[in-house]
């Protein structure tokens, strides 16, 4: 992933998406379908990556090419992947499921 330019997924459903987290630590923003409710808790809408409605093919289609076109756009979308992929880095896990044990 470290060599990719954005994660597609295109799940019909999703829990959590661990592989969302791994291409976000990689500074690799996300494409999704709102359909996968799991994911949408993790990618922020033109934050992160981007959440296509309603399985709409055309409109994913169309937005993989405007971020290949917009390279500012999708460095934008990566730092803040990087960024937000720290919420699930071991330190602030092991707290939180210490806190829940408490």
């Amino acid at each position: 992933m470290l060599n990719s330019s954005m994660y597609l997924m295109t799940s019909t459903a999703e829990s959590f998406g661990i592989v969302l987290v791994e291409a976000m630590s990689c500074g690799v923003p996300c494409i999704i379908f709102d359909s996968a409710k799991g994911a949408c808790e993790l990618i922020k809408d033109k934050y992160n990556g981007y959440i296509i409605k309603d399985r709409n093919q055309k409109k994913y289609i169309d937005m993989i090419v405007k971020l290949f076109k917009n390279n500012k756009e999708l460095l934008k979308l990566g730092k803040n992947s990087k960024e937000f992929s720290t919420n699930f880095n071991e330190e602030k896990i092991e707290s939180e499921w210490l806190k829940i044990m408490k």
